[in-house]
């Protein structure tokens, strides 16, 4: 009966489903837990930019010099956000995902009042991030079937870091979830050569281009891909032979099936249209406003201070080139790491085999390895700005989860034998099997909530074990737990002070960036912010006093591990730091 309801109604796709919906109700009912990063203030303008700009085809709103976006002049949002530098720079902000969560803002904040205004924006990239889940589950059940679909998308659901950067991280998770897509729908065009899949590649693509610079990866991608996979001759899966008929736009319509040579026309031509009719910024000079942003992300980050083993490095010149697969090494849990090396086995056997049925996992384990391996070669050539983990190459997690897949799968085969003839549901006990093997890894998330970017893995000794060794707290996030907790000794003579990034905890609750009669300093746990040349040097001799002479009377920490300090300070004692001037700045958050 069961088997009847898979052919007929499509519940096969139940599994993936069930995965994505409670990834993104998991997701929702937590979603006030998790704080906003550094720079989330000018990724929600911006998105809150251009989403008026398509929505009302004002143009005012995209001039961008001081005192001409109406939206600048009259926010509708804490002011201290458009006070800050970078709203007179659009070249830096990739506008798809960033008008996608102030969509949500809109309908969720502004509109019906269900969220506040900092959920509101993170709803977006939940929902991106859950439908990345579903994306990658329906991949993979395409190709290698039912088992390895349940498990790839599970593990990348339960991928500690996923779940972190999902909550706030509105450029690389919504990065990663795109190359879900566009891969998948890439696939699908040239497996099948029809035209809606390669509009949807095309289409797919384009808005990729317009979420982050990582994008540029994938056509790299695919081109190394059709060279391997490309054999000549009539009737092969991707390169069947150029007839006339086939380019006839007669027969492309009616069959939705043509030469895989339109194909790569249809997918490019469509691909730059989008890119560049969703992203105003380009419109005046195309090329070289692509160019300025291009150039600006190739040297984004530079010389930011890393910790990485014990040792602080710059980011642009002397950080380790095995930088990149290490990190993901050591945030990997333990289940997919196993799981996926098996897998690799399982794959390399697919691509030894001959036999004909296997061509289209063949082809997929080819752009499986090209999307895992690309990103990461990127990131060892020597002087490539890296920062935060795998933040920067998080794209390469979904293909190592659909390697844990092809893993998991096949110790489900092996268990589904086994049990055929000891029990009357081999499947069901199959799935339970697979349940209790990600149970660690689901309560590792429970446990560090909402600090899941705090997680490493055994090789390290886990969070305690990578304290002083790599970076623990990610940009700030921390500050809500520590702001909230001053929050309860809020009268009008105490003053919180946060000379770090008082402009994220501005958004929790009044603060000052000077003292009172009685002062809260908040700090990160973070050595290398603590001197680095970004801050003025006020700022850095307030956190060195602080460091040097007081007491925390409150720490925030995951596992005994602190990621932010509050300090009782009082307002006089500042009096005597050098650089210190009294300034009348006091900042209302939302």
């Amino acid at each position: 009966m069961l088997r009847w309801l898979d052919d007929y109604f499509g519940l096969q796709w139940l599994a993936g489903l069930s995965i994505a919906v409670l990834f993104l109700a998991a997701g929702i009912l937590t979603i006030g837990d998790y704080g906003i990063t550094v720079d989330s203030p000018e990724n929600f303008l911006w998105g809150d930019i251009y989403l008026r700009f398509y929505q009302s085809w004002n143009p005012a709103y995209l001039r961008y010099g001081e005192g001409e976006n109406p939206l600048i002049e009259y926010p509708p949002a804490p002011t201290h956000v458009f006070d800050h530098r970078v709203k007179y720079r659009p070249w830096m902000f990739h506008p798809v995902a960033k008008i996608f969560t102030a969509f949500t803002h809109q309908t969720f904040h502004e509109r019906l009042g269900w969220l506040d205004d900092i959920d509101a924006h993170h709803l977006g990239i939940l929902v991106i991030s859950a439908a990345g889940v579903f994306a990658l589950y329906a991949m993979v059940y395409e190709v290698f079937g039912y088992a390895p679909a349940v498990i790839s998308a599970a593990s990348l659901a339960l991928y500690p870091r996923f779940i972190a950067h999902s909550h706030n991280n509105v450029k690389d998770t919504p990065m990663t979830c795109f190359f879900i897509f566009t891969m998948y729908c890439f696939w699908k065009a040239f497996n099948t050569r029809d035209l809606r899949w390669s509009i949807l590649a095309g289409t797919s693509l384009g808005l990729s281009l317009n979420v982050k610079i990582n994008a540029y990866f994938m056509p790299l991608i695919f081109g190394v891909w059709l060279f391997l996979t490309y054999k000549g001759g009539e009737g092969t899966v991707m390169m069947p032979k150029f007839t006339v008929e086939r380019a006839s736009i007669k027969y492309c319509l009616q069959e939705r099936r043509y030469d895989s040579k339109l194909n790569i026309a249809v997918i490019v031509i469509l691909a730059l249209s989008v890119m560049y009719l969703s992203w105003p910024y380009l419109w005046e000079r195309p090329l070289a406003n692509l160019f300025t942003s291009m150039q600006l992300f190739a040297q984004g980050g530079k010389d930011i201070p890393v910790l990485y083993n014990g040792v602080i490095y710059s980011s642009s010149t002397d950080l380790p080139f095995y930088y990149a697969p290490h990190y993901l090494l050591i945030v990997t849990p333990p289940q997919v790491l196993l799981l996926s090396a098996l897998g690799m086995f399982e794959a390399g056997r697919i691509l030894k085999s001959k036999r004909k049925p296997d061509s289209d996992k063949r082809e997929m384990i080819i752009l499986l390895l090209l999307w895992l391996l690309t990103p990461l070669a990127k990131y060892m050539i020597p002087g490539t700005v890296v920062i935060d983990g795998i933040r920067h190459f998080l794209e390469v997690v979904p293909p190592l989860c659909v390697f844990a897949g092809l893993g998991g799968g096949l110790l489900y085969g092996r268990a589904r034998d086994y049990l055929s003839s000891r029990a009357s549901h081999p499947r069901i006990l199959a799935v339970i099997l697979v349940i209790l093997l990600y149970a660690p890894t689901a309560y590792a998330n429970v446990r560090l909530h909402p600090y899941q970017i705090a997680y490493f893995n055994f090789l390290v000794g886990g969070v305690k074990g990578a304290e002083g060794r790599y970076e623990i707290g990610y940009w700030g996030t921390a500050l809500k737990e520590a702001a909230w907790w001053t929050s309860q000794w809020k009268t009008p003579d105490v003053k919180v002070m946060d000379p770090m990034w008082w402009h994220l905890t501005a958004y929790y609750l009044d603060i000052s960036r000077n003292p009172g009669e009685k002062n809260y300093v908040i700090l990160l746990n973070d050595p290398t912010m603590h001197n680095i040349s970004w801050f003025s040097p006020r700022t850095r001799n307030i956190m060195a006093y602080v460091l040097e002479n007081k007491t925390p009377v409150h720490t925030v920490g995951v596992e005994g591990v602190p990621l932010a300090y509050v300090y009782d300070v009082a307002g006089d004692e500042f009096k005597n730091i050098e650089g210190y001037e009294v300034q009348n700045y006091t900042a209302c958050g939302c």
